[in-house]
């Protein structure tokens, strides 16, 4: 899993928020320079976090620890019309069922005609109260995106 912090609007001054924040981002970009369709009119800020399994819980504490001391930054941005957002990603490997008696040995009935089917555990997020909060307060959007990979191959 990674945690991306976006914060992007027509008067975002990326050199002005890494000194604010004390963080060196993972991009910037001036106004015309982003190829994202959301804001291509727009200047941007981005963070990232490093990979971190999948488990997220130490991503948002990381996330917390570096930028809930900047909530005002955020409120000005907000403010002044930027929008925040918090992407979390991810990959998930599966398990290709393809036989009937593939299926016999996993809690599925294989009916015929027989259909593939994918075998994965489950991939839950959960959020915290005080991450919720901080999220809430910041005015930030919350968007996930889970990739689906085969067992053994890469993404």
């Amino acid at each position: 899993m990674r945690l991306r912090c976006s914060i992007f609007g027509t008067n975002v001054d990326p050199d002005s928020l890494t000194t604010q924040f004390g963080v060196a981002p993972s991009r910037t970009f001036l106004v015309g320079e982003s190829r994202r369709s959301y804001a291509r009119d727009k200047a941007g800020w981005d963070w990232e976090s490093a990979e971190a399994g999948p488990d997220i819980e130490a991503i948002l504490a990381t996330f917390l620890n570096i930028f809930s001391p900047y909530e005002a930054v955020f409120h000005r941005c907000v403010e002044e019309g930027a929008t925040v957002i918090l992407s979390i990603s991810g990959t998930t490997e599966v398990a290709v069922v393809d036989s009937p008696k593939e299926a016999g040995g996993r809690p599925y009935e294989a009916s015929e005609p027989f259909s593939a089917l994918l075998d994965s555990d489950r991939v839950e997020l959960f959020f915290d109260i005080e991450f919720l909060r901080f999220l809430t307060s910041i005015s930030a959007s919350l968007q996930t995106h889970i990739d689906i990979v085969p067992e053994g191959e890469s993404v």
